[in-house]
């Protein structure tokens, strides 16, 4: 029984946690992703892009395309949707080329930056400007059971019917702001826009939300309520045909459309980025840098060859001296050893003190006594051990050829 008891307190354990588990939380934060099924995410406003354009080819492409000057071969039309929507000069121009070739462009955001607004003049009191709506205080988005919520109405045109719509809010302004045209304006640039603008859409106060230019045979629409697509704004209602009111103004007749969804599209004063955007392309210039460093660094080091080492060359003079004097020994011909170094004795004398070694007299020994700075008694016995051997009146054994040897050393040194 024991552990039928046991059983049954865990199932009424699990029973419990299962029923105490809450409900997961909704997320209200604004994911500008074209995946987020959030409420404020933009997955019903991709999934609509290719039923809007059942006959055109869809392409899907990163925000920061920037790429405008190869699809001019047929009727296209390029879609973003972004919190900020930012082009440099560069970018402008190619947007521009692209509209004066026939093609549309479809801008959504909250900001499109300095340059945009500076091309199409927005921001000048006298023509158009962006001013704020009304704003909601923080109680009445976050009511639940009383919504706060904005009227909107659509102008016929190109196809349309004059409409009106209603968007409850949540945690989220759908209209913060829109834009204020002055009518009343005049000179070249005010003209200018009043013939290429047309107004799409507007809140209840008059503020325009969504406007087209007609830019050569091309038109440009601006929309500054990114959040009147977002998956909560679009299931309300029949909220999913004002997307058609706003798509109704491309050109019907297009065949290729390039849309993106991403929360900030950065302006690039570099064609260079075009390379650095794709992936494998960034990680292989990447690669090559770390070697290319690499190299520099591992060959900072200075190179240089193994020095091989010369042995000293040798003295070949004194090793054939030495061989033929034990040559000689060998022989023990003593006499002739001590005539060699008699004659090399002699010719030091001559070179060293200009002497004549012809006759060997007294006044050879003076003279050479007197340059040699040795006394007159040794340089005697030197000359008379030299005469003997000379005239071969003595007999050269070992202990004389070694005497005069000492002798002749001592001489030669000082």
């Amino acid at each position: 029984m024991k552990k039928y008891h046991y059983i049954l307190l865990l199932l009424l354990v699990l029973l419990f946690s299962s029923c105490t588990k809450g409900k997961k939380k909704t997320d209200w934060t604004v994911r500008y992703s074209a995946t987020a099924t959030a409420p404020y995410g933009f997955k019903l406003f991709n999934d609509a892009i290719p039923k809007l354009f059942p006959r055109a080819k869809v392409n899907a492409m990163p925000v920061s395309n920037r790429s405008f000057n190869n699809y001019n071969s047929e009727k296209s039309v390029y879609i973003v949707l972004a919190e900020k929507l930012f082009y440099s000069e560069q970018e402008l121009w190619a947007l521009q080329q692209w509209l004066y070739s026939g093609n549309d462009i479809v801008l959504i955001g909250d900001d499109f930056g300095t340059e945009l607004s500076d091309y199409l003049y927005l921001g000048k009191p006298n023509y158009w400007y962006v001013k704020d709506n009304p704003g909601f205080t923080s109680g009445a988005l976050n009511n639940v059971s009383a919504p706060a919520k904005v009227k909107l109405r659509t102008f016929s045109g190109f196809g349309t019917v004059t409409r009106g719509y209603e968007f409850e809010m949540y945690k989220q302004d759908l209209f913060p702001h829109g834009f204020k045209i002055d009518s009343s304006s005049n000179g070249s640039v005010a003209d200018t826009l009043k013939n290429a603008m047309q107004v799409i859409s507007s809140v209840e106060d008059g503020l325009a939300n969504a406007v087209m230019f007609q830019v050569g045979t091309g038109r440009l629409i601006l929309v500054n309520s990114p959040l009147a697509f977002s998956n909560y704004a679009l299931l309300q209602k029949n909220n999913y045909h004002y997307l058609e009111d706003i798509m109704s103004y491309v050109h019907p007749e297009v065949t290729r459309v390039y849309h993106g969804t991403g929360s900030v599209r950065q302006n690039d004063h570099s064609n260079w980025s075009v390379i650095w955007q794709n992936k494998a392309t960034r990680t292989a210039i990447l690669l090559a840098l770390l070697g290319v460093i690499t190299y520099v660094l591992v060959n900072l080091r200075r190179k240089q060859n193994i020095v091989p080492v010369i042995k000293p060359l040798s003295n070949e003079s004194k090793s054939f001296v030495e061989t033929i004097a034990s040559l000689y020994y060998n022989k023990r011909n003593n006499r002739n050893i001590a005539l060699k170094m008699i004659q090399h004795l002699l010719e030091h004398i001559r070179t060293h003190y200009k002497l004549n070694t012809n006759e060997l007299d007294a006044e050879f020994c003076e003279k050479l006594s007197l340059r040699s700075g040795k006394g007159l008694a040794a340089t005697n016995a030197l000359i008379n051990k030299i005469k003997s051997i000379q005239e071969d009146t003595v007999i050269v054994d070992d202990k004389y050829l070694h005497g005069l040897y000492v002798s002749i050393q001592q001489f030669i040194q000082k």
